[in-house]
């Protein structure tokens, strides 16, 4: 059995392999591998990240494209265990990433830490459902983020729109997160709060954030 490095290790192998193509390699001719409840670290030394995920089914294909991966995965982050179908596609020329994401009970601020732009997600303390589509450079920078989900019941705390933190009885969001324009696009954002509902649609631009003192 191997251990949870040996195992990342394997999977960026077989994925650069599988990249690659031609040559003499017998991995390099396949066009489909499959790896059934793997344990695997995800580790991004650029922003200190450590992920891990104890059960993954992985699928990785080859295609005119690029290399597309499919994944049901169970996700540890911190202290929090999320359950995520993941389907990926990393371009033959290593420039781009298109990653789509779908979800169920998950909450938002595991996910904070991945970029100082999206620390607000702590804001939001309530389980989510649906979809999360993001494109990535080919050095796994972060371009743009469409999101489609619903709310359960939580907290929110957004000062700055409802006044104080809120309890809510159920959310509904849907817009885009776009890094290169520095700007957000809300379609959708609606919070049932139990005696009304509030929401809110518009575009704003991002706040870079503060460089440490």
């Amino acid at each position: 059995q191997q251990d949870e490095t040996s195992t990342g290790q394997i999977v960026a192998l077989l994925f650069d392999q599988l990249l690659n193509g031609g040559g003499d390699s017998a991995i390099r001719k396949l066009d489909r591998v499959s790896i059934v409840g793997a344990e695997i670290v995800f580790e991004d030394k650029q922003h200190k990240l450590l992920l891990r995920s104890p059960n993954a089914d992985i699928a990785l294909y080859r295609d005119a494209e690029g290399v597309l991966g499919e994944a049901a995965l169970e996700l540890d982050v911190g202290s929090q265990r999320t359950s995520l179908n993941v389907r990926a596609l990393y371009t033959r020329n290593r420039d781009r990433m298109a990653v789509a994401i779908n979800f169920d009970a998950l909450r938002p601020a595991m996910f904070a830490a991945f970029d100082p732009r999206l620390q607000r997600l702590v804001d939001l303390d309530l389980p989510f459902s649906g979809t999360v589509d993001a494109v990535l450079s080919g050095q796994g920078d972060l371009r743009s983020v469409t999101v489609n989900v619903t709310g359960g019941a939580g907290t929110i705390n957004m000062p700055d729109l409802l006044g104080s933190v809120q309890q809510v009885q159920g959310l509904a969001l849907r817009g885009d997160l776009n890094l290169a324009t520095q700007t957000i696009t809300l379609d959708q954002a609606q919070a049932d709060l139990g005696v009304t509902k509030v929401g809110v649609t518009g575009m704003g631009t991002l706040t870079p954030p503060k460089s440490p003192q």
